[in-house]
């Protein structure tokens, strides 16, 4: 089984979003843990965007690494197509893999501070 940390991340009716696509990943996955999700500033969107709530959950699954991230991005699209009318820097969902086995292979660990933190409370034993 692999080890997986998923972020995820909405500024399109945040609370919601981020809850449904908890439930998704808990019906599809092992969801292993959660850690907070917490209210961020945008980054990397223009000026006025709303402000995102941010999570990670580590979970298992024997999918290889290629297909959960296809996987990922079918709930994505499938969350998106529910919304209507999503500006540039809105997400009705963001979900990304952060670390692999072990492995950091997202850069944004690196970037941005409350996801390092997130990610560390749920795999606290990472080293990076």
């Amino acid at each position: 089984m692999n080890q997986v940390v998923v972020s995820l991340g909405s500024n399109v009716i945040p609370q919601e979003n981020i809850q449904r696509a908890r439930q998704i990943l808990a019906t599809r996955y092992d969801v292993c843990r959660e850690s907070d999700f917490v209210w961020t500033k945008p980054v990397d969107c223009p000026p006025g965007s709303p402000d995102f709530i941010n999570g990670v959950v580590l979970l298992r699954t024997s999918l290889q690494l290629d297909f959960l991230k296809q996987e990922l991005r079918c709930i994505e699209r499938w969350m998106e197509r529910e919304l209507t009318c999503l500006s540039r820097g809105s997400r009705g969902i963001d979900l990304d893999i952060v670390v692999w086995n072990g492995e950091v292979v997202d850069t944004d660990f690196y970037r941005r501070a409350f996801l390092r933190e997130l990610t560390l409370s749920v795999l606290p034993d990472l080293s990076f």
